[in-house]
């Protein structure tokens, strides 16, 4: 398994498999903007389906929301809103990061991808499918939580920089070992493990009491790096548990996430008073769209954050495993930016609006 820290790495991965590509491209996308990385990937798409490789492409239309709600506001495969979904996005952009971009819309591109003969393209569905990952010839897979956009390449609107990860997994077995999970709820093996939330053919939802499960298990460390982060009850309490046992509780969060700031805020200042201030918790000067808990020697990551929305209603796809390597370079990757955070010594230190915070906690 190789492990990509940013959208950098993963892309120009990304790219090169699409390049290599003889029979088969699937892309499962929850958000594919109409930007740099965005049209660079649809046209690498469009020329693996011209040298004959059958391409498969699915993103979901609840993505759209967020596509027109920050950044370039600009969407690849979604070129109109419904009325109802205009409001929808006004409500986001109340907390989101605009970014007017100018200029010609590469809806060409698009356009020459639903004509394509070997593109086969699902993009006005709504299932509300969070996950993001590729599968190369039925023996490549690559899965996380970095949508195609230009932020995860780099920095937002802000000029904050992104991170996020990726895994790369290599083999017929285990992308088969992953269809069989997402097709028929059934792990084929021992290590990785896929874990899914999922509302179809019948509703599985797994993840929750997997991250409820490491943490209840952890004996010396546990760190928590999360994008979006709810409380919620079922992990405040093995959280809390584990800090009365000794086991060293980190938490890292960005100090200004896109979304959700304040109900983040509310969430971990919960946490560090009921802890009596013994959780260590970080601000990030990056945005951390990570999705990450690391536990002893254990990891567990991919698109599920800690949040209502994710363990109860989106479909979601995390990995978990403890492949010594890939656990050294998760835990290399938190230390960096652990580094360079700020410690939050007591909760009184944390300061949001309340009334946002609480607007936030009812959709997060």
């Amino acid at each position: 398994m190789e492990l990509f820290t940013n959208g950098a790495a993963a892309f120009s991965d990304i790219l090169h498999c699409i390049e290599q590509a003889t029979t088969s491209i699937h892309i499962h996308m929850f958000i594919w903007r109409d930007d740099a990385i965005g049209c660079r990937i649809a046209k690498a798409v469009l020329a693996a389906a011209e040298r004959g490789v059958q391409c498969e492409i699915c993103v979901d239309r609840i993505g759209a929301l967020f596509e027109y709600s920050e950044e370039s506001q600009k969407s690849l495969f979604h070129p109109r809103l419904s009325a109802w979904e205009k409001l929808e996005v006004k409500l986001l952009t109340w907390g989101g990061v605009k970014q007017h971009t100018t200029g010609t819309a590469h809806s060409d591109i698009a356009a020459r991808l639903f004509a394509h003969p070997n593109i086969r393209i699902q993009n006005d569905v709504k299932t509300n499918d969070h996950s993001k990952f590729y599968v190369f010839d039925d023996e490549i897979l690559i899965f996380g939580g970095i949508n195609i956009e230009d932020k995860e390449n780099g920095a937002d609107a802000r000029g904050v920089e992104y991170r996020d990860y990726m895994v790369k997994i290599e083999g017929k077995d285990y992308v088969s070992a992953f269809r069989q999970k997402r097709k028929e709820k059934i792990n084929a093996l021992a290590d990785p493990v896929f874990l899914v939330n999922m509302k179809k053919p019948h509703r599985y939802f797994e993840i929750e009491r997997n991250y409820v499960q490491l943490i209840k298990e952890s004996k010396r460390e546990l760190t928590i790096v999360m994008a979006y982060f709810s409380y919620i009850k079922s992990i405040q309490k093995p959280l809390l548990q584990a800090v009365n046992r000794g086991v060293q509780v980190t938490i890292l969060i960005s100090g200004s996430a896109n979304f959700q700031d304040a109900s983040n805020k509310r969430s971990v200042r919960k946490l560090l008073k009921l802890s009596k201030n013994r959780i260590r918790l970080y601000f990030s000067p990056r945005m951390l769209h990570t999705k990450l808990l690391l536990a002893d020697d254990a990891v567990c990551f991919g698109s599920c954050n800690m949040a209502k929305q994710s363990f109860f209603h989106l479909d979601e796809l995390n990995v978990l495993t403890g492949d010594p390597s890939l656990v050294r370079s998760v835990q290399a990757d938190v230390a960096e930016n652990l580094s360079c955070s700020t410690y939050i010594g007591d909760y009184r230190q944390i300061r949001y609006p309340r009334i946002k915070a609480f607007l936030e906690s009812l959709v997060s």
